[in-house]
Formats: structure tokens, sequence, C-alpha cells
């Protein structure tokens, strides 16, 4: 509820001691849930420091359509200064919480704010949640309509999993965005997430690309002893006469990624889980840079771990 209070007589008597007069209160939290997706996505990026000017960039509205959301914006929440609605917004989302990924997944879209919550290794989005429209953007322009509209219709109609793939713009160039789609209901059956996983995409259209490279390694996990073939040392650049191929393969993959990847393998092998892919990006000398899955299985032996045996995908 917001409180107007009645205005300050600044006529003074004598023996009276004076006051400022109080700011309007802002709504409280509760309010928030009036507001349409599209209204908190304006408080979003105002919250994130952005400019009226970048905003309406950002969304691809004019100005007097975006003044016209925060004349909406106040009508609910008050009518109190830019600022202090997002700052409400601001301590609204840290109440919430941490987002929280979904097992498996690199990115989820929530159908009721939406936003795309990006939480994937590949640096192909900002982390964390960003705006539907603003993420749609990030796609190259002659695949952006297409993705568009394909998230709209998953959103509303019952469609099996499927695969896509589309062009993205990163800091590296254009690179192929690929995923494993599906939805996920509440206890009505009403859609309330879209869930993307990575999955490699190959391009065997034999246009002059690399296409699929595949190698293979096996390590012993009690003796350390590594067993690779010719299609791993291919991958990852290892002269034949190299020994240590754990430090070699490990001094190949970005600083980024090799963290994430032998934390996932730990646990992996203190759980004794069957096997994951993982997706990780290799660094070379010059700055060529390639994207590899790989398919980890863990192989036991009287019940306990024994070894690991990797099949390392390559791909442009």
């Amino acid at each position: 509820m917001v409180i107007v209070e009645p205005p300050y007589n600044t006529t003074m008597r004598r023996g009276e001691t004076t006051e400022p007069p109080r700011p309007t209160p802002v709504a409280d939290h509760r309010e928030l849930s009036r507001l349409s997706p599209r209204e908190r996505q304006v408080l979003s990026l105002a919250a994130a420091g952005h400019l009226d000017k970048q905003i309406a960039v950002l969304l691809g509205v004019t100005l007097n359509t975006l003044r016209t959301y925060w004349t909406r914006i106040r009508g609910k929440l008050g009518e109190t200064s830019r600022s202090a609605l997002a700052a409400l917004y601001a301590a609204d989302e840290a109440s919430a919480g941490p987002l929280n990924p979904i097992e498996g997944a690199n990115w989820h879209i929530d159908i009721e704010r939406q936003t795309l919550v990006f939480y994937g290794e590949r640096d192909l989005f900002p982390h964390g949640e960003i705006p539907l429209e603003q993420a749609i953007t990030l796609y190259h322009a002659e695949d952006r309509e297409k993705v568009g509209e394909l998230l709209q219709e998953v959103q509303t109609r019952d469609m099996p999993p499927f695969n896509f793939a589309a062009r993205v713009i990163t800091s590296y160039g254009v690179e192929v965005a690929s995923a494993y789609v599906e939805t996920v209901r509440d206890e009505t059956g009403k859609i309330v997430r879209v869930v993307g996983r990575h999955v490699p995409f190959f391009n065997l259209t034999g246009n002059g690309s690399r296409g699929v490279q595949v190698g293979g390694y096996r390590r012993d996990l009690d003796t350390g002893e590594v067993m690779a073939d010719e299609g791993f040392r291919s991958l990852f650049r290892i002269q034949p006469d190299e020994t240590d191929l754990i430090q070699a393969g490990s001094s190949r993959i970005c600083p980024e990624h090799v963290g994430t990847l032998r934390k996932a393998v730990a646990l992996m092998v203190e759980r004794g889980e069957g096997s994951r892919v993982l997706s990780a990006r290799l660094c070379f000398e010059g700055g060529d840079r390639l994207w590899i899955t790989l398919k980890v299985r863990l192989e036991l032996q009287g019940g306990r771990p024994k070894a690991l045996i990797v099949t390392v995908v390559g791909y442009d």
C-alpha cells in the first residue's frame, strides 16, 4: 500500500521546530507481483544500472514507449523515484536467494518472468538472469526471428523434446549453439520452464570444414597409467614423444575450464557415477580454439572405481 503524506506546511509559528518532509514510501515486495513480464524487465535493467536510452535499445522500444512502461510501473508501485523502484526490485531479487540451476542443464527460461537464466560453461550468453528478448538479440540476425518463433511456440503448445542449433554472436565471433530442449510443468500441467542442455553440433555437409575429430584415452586410477590413441594426441596437439599425457592435455584446456573439469571428474569418481558428458574449450598457441565434448565413463572393479575411459569429440 502506498501512503501519501499531506502537503507539508512551511509556515512556522513561534516555538515550533521544523522537520524535513518525508518522501512517499515505495510499495513493498508483494506489490511486484502486479507487474507484467515487460514491466519487470524494465525494472531489472534499471536495477542493473542501465540508463533509459540503453534499456530502450535492449528491449527494442522507443523512449516514448519506455516512458509509458515507467508510468504503468509507478501506477502499480507508487509515485516515487526511479532509483527507489530499481532498489526495490534489486532487494526483491536478493531476498529470493540464488538462482537454482537445473541439474545437467545449461540454461532455462522462466515463463512467468520471461527471462533466460544461463549457467553453462560456454560463454555464449551473460551468466545469470537476462530478459528473454535481450537473449534473442544475441543470436545471429539471420537466425534471430526463427529462434524467437521457436521459443514462443514451445511455451504455448504441447511439443515433444527436440534439438536445435543456431548461430550466436560472441566475443570470439560467430559460434554455433546447439541444445536439447524440453519443458517443465507444474502440478496443474502448466508450462513453467523451458530447459536447454548443450549437445554437440557436427558439420557433416562436406563443405571444407574439419567436421568431427574423435580420440580417446584410458587412465588407471590406481597406477595413474594413461593410454591414449592417435586421435586424442591429434585433437590436443600432443607430440608423439610426450610421456606425461595428463599434464600435456591439461595444459591445452582453457584456464577457465580446467577447474570445472577436474571437479566434475573428481565428484564422479567419489560418487561412483557411471558416466557423464562434459564440454570444454581447448586453447592453443597462436590463439586457435577448439570446443570438445568428453564422454567420461567410470570402469568399476569389485564395486570400486578402477579406471576412467574418455571419448573426446572435437568440432567446429
